[in-house]
């Protein structure tokens, strides 16, 4: 069931229509606070990042530079693994991915910020 609502919230992300709607109620303002660094609810997270549309809502991508911030190691290199996949499909990658990576390479995880390297060496 909880895979059936994120998809929900995906499909609602990718509309404008949607959109408003998912800010009228608070919805991303809630996604955002399920981040810890104990990854309780990655698995969740892992469901979002694969169904929400990052390219054009301003709130997704603020929610998932929180996320990638605020991420346990194991949700942190899925992230950059989704970067590298928007990389390989060169859809809005220069616009807002290269920062969050710039951001990830400065982390102290060693295995966070050798990953961040990779894929930016990959994207330079």
């Amino acid at each position: 069931m909880t895979r059936e609502l994120i998809s929900w919230l995906g499909l609602l992300s990718n509309e404008k229509k949607g959109q408003k709607l998912l800010k009228k109620f608070g919805i991303y303002e809630y996604l955002e606070k399920l981040i810890d660094l104990d990854g309780y609810y990655d698995h969740l997270i892992l469901l979002m990042l694969n169904s929400f549309l990052f390219s054009t809502e301003e709130l997704a991508r603020k929610m998932l530079m929180h996320w990638s911030s605020n991420a346990s190691t194991l949700l942190s290199k899925n992230i950059l693994e989704y970067f590298r996949l928007i990389y390989r499909s060169e859809y809005f990658f220069y616009d807002w991915c290269l920062p969050l990576l710039m951001q990830q390479a400065a982390c102290e995880n060693r295995q966070v910020s050798a990953m961040a390297f990779d894929v930016l060496e990959e994207a330079c």
